[in-house]
Formats: structure tokens, sequence, C-alpha cells
């Protein structure tokens, strides 16, 4: 930054001054943010040139201190299967938030949305720029087109109550395809927790699936599979009956192809 230099001429009828000096200038760069300014001034004995002394003041200017410091957000992952929901958590974003005074995370604003797949709230559909308050992240998830396998994402800001992130983060959501699960078991006794025989990754296929007992007896049978067994025969003439706690035998057929998957399940009332 220039200097800044003023020039003045006082006149003086009591002090002379002799031997003038003129001191050398600041270096307004010396201070860091800190700005010299200097006035430059003559002290003279009834205006004779030849009893002048010029001297400089001083004049420093302290840096203005920024105290603006907006919250900061940070890109984050998740992971679902093919065809499966996303749910979030208030967590997935409050833990992608920071702000200079610790400030909670008050709301979240979409700053654009995914190709491939929606975005929802409590079950409507997300729109560009919509704010979302951070007690109403759990009711947020995303649902995956049909069939997409690869990486979407979408981009927030978040807000302490004051002020939003400058800049905006992503939620990055890698869709993979599932490999088929068989369990090892299923207890159908009517309490809402493992009451069906669920083959995870089965809407991939169609599949046949067979169920023996441990007498070679066929007991169910399904053409296609719907990951609705519930532990009843379905054959024979005790169609509908429970069939009793032990071990069986299945048989799954992918029909196109691939080898059958064999092995043993335990069914617990």
């Amino acid at each position: 930054m220039k200097k800044k230099v003023f020039l003045f001429v006082i006149l003086l009828s009591f002090c002379v001054v002799s031997n003038p000096q003129v001191n050398g200038f600041p270096d307004s760069t010396a201070n860091g943010n800190v700005t010299n300014d200097v006035i430059m001034f003559q002290v003279c004995y009834n205006g004779k040139p030849s009893f002048c002394a010029l001297r400089m003041i001083n004049v420093l200017t302290p840096p203005l201190i920024d105290t603006y410091h907006p919250p900061v957000v940070s890109t984050f992952a998740k992971k679902i299967f093919q065809n499966q929901t996303l749910e979030f958590t208030q967590r997935d974003f409050t833990s992608s938030f920071a702000a200079i005074g610790n400030e909670a995370l008050i709301s979240i604003r979409i700053e654009s949305l995914p190709f491939h797949g929606k975005v929802k709230l409590a079950g409507i559909d997300v729109v560009k720029g919509q704010e979302i308050p951070s007690a109403d992240l759990r009711k947020l998830e995303f649902i995956p087109d049909k069939d997409y396998l690869g990486v979407v994402s979408f981009r927030w800001v978040g807000s302490d109550g004051t002020d939003y992130s400058f800049s905006p983060a992503s939620v990055s959501i890698a869709i993979t395809q599932q490999s088929l699960f068989v369990p090892e078991g299923f207890s159908p006794n009517g309490d809402g927790i493992n009451d069906f025989f669920v083959i995870t990754g089965a809407d991939r296929y169609t599949i046949s699936l067979k169920i023996y007992n441990r007498w070679g007896s066929k007991v169910f049978e399904s053409s296609h599979y719907k990951n609705n067994w519930d532990g009843t025969y379905n054959v024979g003439s005790l169609n509908s009956s429970q069939l009793p706690e032990g071990t069986y035998y299945f048989v799954i057929s992918f029909n196109n192809g691939e080898q059958d998957q064999i092995g043993y399940l335990t069914l617990i009332r």
C-alpha cells in the first residue's frame, strides 16, 4: 500500500531548530496487515527557510479483524444394494457439519438432485432449493431407479440458524448388485420378527423353491418364490397346516441355467 504523505509548515516565534534532519520512512509492509501513513511537517523560526526542521509522524492503522466465519459442510458416502431404499439419519448430516462456535446444524438446503433416483421427505419428492429442518432428516430417503447400478449424488449446504455454508458438499451413493443370501433358519411364531423364509437378493431372479422334510417328503413348493413361506405345508393332504420344528432340506432353482443351490435350514417355533 502506498504511503500517504502530508506536508505542513508551522511558524514558531519561540523555537529555533538547528541541524535539521529527516528520519527514514517506515516500511508499511513490515507489520503484516498494519497500514502505515506518514505526516511530514516543517518547523521554522519566523518563517526563515534557513531555520527550518523537517519532521514526520507515523500513523498506524490496525488491521480489520474478520469475525465472519460461516459453517462448513463435508461430503459423505453411503452404500445400498440394487432396488433398495436408503434411509438417512440425522447423524449422517450433523457429523458432516462444523461451525466455529460449535453451533448445531439447524437445517439443510438441497442444492442439486441426483440422476437415476429420487430423494423423498416423508414420501414426498424433494425439490431443488428445498430447506429441510434438522429434526426431519430422519424422514429423508433415496429411492434408486429400478435395476440401476452405479454411483449417484446430490449436493447440500448446512445452516447454523444464521448462515448457510458458502460451499456445498455432496452425498455420494453407491448402488451395487446384491449377492444371493439364504438364511440358516427362521422362526414363524407370529411375533413379527423373522416370520418368513427370506432369501436376500431373490428379487433379481425368477427362482423356484422346494422344501423337503428329513424323510425326503416335499412339504413346500413355489415356482416363482416371493419370500413368503411362513412354515406351512402347501402340498399333499396337510396343505396349510403348520410344519413342526426341525431341520429341512431346500433346493433353489434359478431357471436361467445357473446351478441349483441346495442346503439345510432350521425351523423354530
